[in-house]
Order: C-alpha cells, then sequence, then structure tokens
C-alpha cells in the first residue's frame, strides 16, 4: 500500500479511482488481520468483510468469489 501522495510523486499520468478528498475525512477502517477472518467467512464483499451491505449471491461455475486474481 502507498499514500495518496507517493502515488501520485512515482506516477504522475496514473489513474486513480478515488483522489484525495478535500477536507477532513473519516479515516477509512481497514486493518490487514480482518483479511484471515474474511477467508475463514463464508459471505463474500463488503458483507463478508465489514458485515455491511445486502447479502449476494454468486452464479459463476468457474471461479469461486474470494479466489486471488
Amino acid at each position: 500500500m502507498t499514500t495518496y501522495r507517493a502515488f501520485r510523486e512515482a506516477y504522475p499520468d496514473g489513474i486513480v479511482l478515488q483522489p484525495a478528498s478535500e477536507g477532513s475525512a473519516a479515516v477509512s477502517g481497514y486493518d490487514p488481520s480482518g483479511y484471515e477472518a474474511y477467508e475463514e467467512r463464508e459471505a463474500f464483499g463488503l458483507r463478508g468483510m465489514r458485515g455491511e451491505g445486502p447479502e449476494r449471491e454468486w452464479h459463476r461455475d468457474d471461479l469461486d468469489p474470494k479466489t486471488v486474481v
């Protein structure tokens, strides 16, 4: 991981999906240890990671929803 500033300096022409916000935005609550628990849960997406959002279905046979790609 890197900061927005470091990314911008290293890749001035790079595309950022969500640029840094103006003002005092809330810090994202990402904790690397949460990924281990996520792997063990049956749910996926935000529901599996943080218990938020609707329960989703997966309709693919060729790829598991948690396959690392």
